[in-house]
């Protein structure tokens, strides 16, 4: 019995110093980080199918522009906020909060004045919220400028007055026009999104305007 015990042991030495990876057969309780080598790749055995439905969250690797080297790997950059994938031969980015729409109005060839278009309309179940507008126009003169506004209009009520994203009409010119404060930046699910124009818009010649919005979706 005692040589059965001294080979067992003696096995079980030869296997740890020579690198090779010794695997529970279960895993009760929590696996802790400190359980892992310091070094090397740890492969805890676990189930082919792993429940964790009943917890409440679930972290990944996270840091401001995490490095990520093989396929497969996944991480969090803090930064952008987005869900990193390495794939092919660098990572990619498979999830991000930021979204945008653009849209382009060209002159009608009577009149900027009292204009509204509706461009957009929110997602069916979702509500958004504004980050910022960027917009620029095409045009000739001195300084041609163009004011403007975006109007948030309820759901089948687009000949309804609406609600003005900007507090006071923006001034797009040619140099490119940001806002980024905001009277009504949250914008309904399935509401119509309106570019407007108040009675006197326009400063010298304007014969298009081009915008961009930027929003995030907001959690349900």
């Amino acid at each position: 019995m005692r040589k059965l015990l001294f080979a067992v042991t003696l096995l079980v030495c030869i296997g740890v110093f020579a690198g090779v990876k010794v695997k529970h057969d279960s895993v009760l309780g929590t696996q802790r980080e400190d359980d892992a080598p310091a070094a090397g790749t740890y492969e805890p055995a676990l189930g082919v199918s792993i429940d964790w439905g009943g917890k409440t969250s679930f972290e990944i690797p996270n840091a401001a522009a995490p490095t990520l080297s093989a396929v497969g790997q996944i991480a969090l950059d803090t930064t952008q906020n987005q869900l990193l994938m390495y794939v092919g031969s660098a990572a990619a980015v498979y999830a991000s909060p930021a979204r945008h729409i653009s849209f382009t109005i060209l002159y009608n060839g009577t009149s900027w004045a009292n204009l509204m278009i509706p461009i957009w309309q929110a997602p069916l179940s979702e509500s958004v919220t504004i980050t910022t507008i960027d917009a620029t126009i095409v045009g000739s003169g001195a300084a041609p400028a163009l004011l403007y506004n975006l109007e948030e209009r309820a759901y089948g009520s687009l000949a309804s007055a609406g609600t003005d994203v900007i507090a006071a009409d923006a001034s797009a010119d040619a140099d490119g026009t940001e806002t980024t404060s905001f009277a009504n930046a949250g914008i309904a699910a399935k509401a119509h999104l309106c570019f407007t124009t108040g009675a006197t818009p326009e400063t010298d010649t304007v014969t298009a305007i081009t915008v961009t919005v930027y929003y995030t979706v907001d959690r349900l």
